[in-house]
């Protein structure tokens, strides 16, 4: 590997790269770090900052993935009784917990090591993408409700009223931040802990070069380490050595899959691993969407129940008088609801703002998954049917330009400019059916 710089034997044995530096400073040290400190003689670590960034998150044909809830089991050996991963994961890491105290034991290893290296204990493991989802669609529905100001003379007094312009909202901030969860799920909020693959034997700060260069990277046992976790099917993250992720498909990873059969008996193998692990989140996007919009009206009557209402009086001198009345706005009915068409138009408008505009234009995407629709109306296998078509236009473009610069924590100026434009903006195209 080539070298960025001609770094100083002093500076390769002490790395101090930190998030706290000044970008020269930052650049340099992270280089040092990336390029000298992690040893080439070892076995060879996963690169989580600069390669495999979304392992774990999709499968070989890039659909974005989650783990099925049924194969989660609670972690073997671990300091807290919450923390879970895949049922496979939980078996190699047990039995290379058990490998490094026995090497202790018998004398492999430096016992004036870090402790977490001989004897491993989860402290960090999988964590729900679909919550912390939820609690990002609740952040966007909040500040939606909540920089809102609507007009006295055309206010929002039920469902029908208010769906077309949260639909523009959604829309506009597509552009910049995720709403599908297929799409947040790829951003940088949710890390590769959400797949279930992964468990930490420490809580350290993985921006903190010297940390991770003193505690592991330098540790006499780090070799054994590094190998032993190679032996029962693991990888070591090259910017976290702490963390421990499944090399999924190498003979060692693939001894503990053995141990399971899918629903119907059949040996576990590449070519059906992630359909008996793993869901598609793409299947959802539909009736996430639909729900996403009756939870933010929702909200709304909560907020803000009340609206005001210009009421026109006439005096007898015929002067026409403005006055503002308060009246609640109405539940919606059962017969109000996100029309398939809106669902349809809206979901492929927002993943082409989420790929940055990167794919099919929406019209002729609409145009196909109308047809899908008239042959499968209002059935389960026809909702299928258009998700897999509209992820399919849509999921080549995993690595838009546009989530390196996402920030999930909404700005709330930003958030209520956007919302103000709402107002005036045009509503979302139509095409008939």
């Amino acid at each position: 590997m080539s070298k960025t710089y001609d770094y100083p034997i002093e500076d390769i044995q002490n790395p101090i790269g930190n998030s706290d530096m000044t970008a020269r400073a930052k650049f340099y040290q992270r280089s040092l770090y990336k390029e000298t400190s992690y040893p080439e003689n070892i076995t060879k670590p996963l690169d989580s900052w600069y390669d495999k960034n979304l392992y774990g998150k999709i499968d070989p044909e890039q659909n974005t993935i989650i783990p099925a809830q049924a194969n989660l089991v609670q972690i073997t050996r671990a300091v807290s009784t919450n923390l879970y991963c895949l049922s496979f994961v939980n078996d190699a890491f047990t039995a290379f917990a058990e490998h490094m105290q026995t090497a202790l034991l018998t004398g492999c290893l430096a016992s004036g090591g870090n402790a977490a290296l001989y004897n491993p204990r989860a402290t960090t493991a999988y964590v729900d993408s679909t919550t912390k989802w939820t609690s990002h669609r609740d952040a966007l529905i909040e500040a939606f409700v909540r920089n809102y100001n609507e007009s006295t003379a055309h206010p929002i007094t039920d469902f029908n009223q208010f769906k077309p312009m949260f639909i523009k909202y959604l829309l506009q901030m597509s552009k910049s931040l995720p709403i599908t969860k297929t799409s947040f799920i790829l951003s940088s909020d949710i890390s590769s802990f959400g797949s279930g693959l992964k468990i930490g034997i420490s809580q350290l700060d993985c921006g903190d070069d010297e940390l991770k260069y003193d505690d592991y990277v330098a540790d006499p046992n780090f070799e054994f380490y590094a190998a032993a976790a190679k032996k029962y099917g693991f990888i070591v993250d090259k910017y976290a050595p702490w963390m421990l992720v499944y090399d999924l498909f190498t003979d060692a990873s693939m001894y503990y899959v053995d141990n399971y059969r899918t629903s119907t008996g059949q040996q576990i193998t590449e070519n059906n691993f992630f359909q008996q692990f793993f869901v598609k989140t793409y299947a959802g996007d539909i009736s996430d969407l639909e729900q996403f919009i009756y939870a933010a009206y929702d909200r709304l009557l909560v907020v803000k129940p009340i609206y005001q209402a210009e009421k026109t009086t006439y005096r007898p001198e015929c002067q026409q008088l403005y006055k503002l009345q308060a009246k609640y706005r109405a539940p919606r009915s059962e017969s109000e609801v996100v029309t398939p068409k809106e669902l349809i138009d809206t979901l492929i408008t927002i993943r082409y703002y989420e790929s940055a505009m990167s794919g099919p234009p929406p019209e002729s995407v609409k145009k196909r998954a109308y047809e899908i629709y008239r042959t499968e109306p209002d059935s389960t296998d026809g909702v299928n049917l258009i998700s897999a078509y509209i992820n399919q236009n849509y999921k080549k473009y995993i690595y838009p330009s546009n989530y390196n610069k996402v920030n999930i924590g909404l700005d709330m100026q930003e958030t209520a400019a956007i919302i103000s434009s709402v107002t005036s903006a045009p509503l979302p195209s139509t095409t008939s059916y």
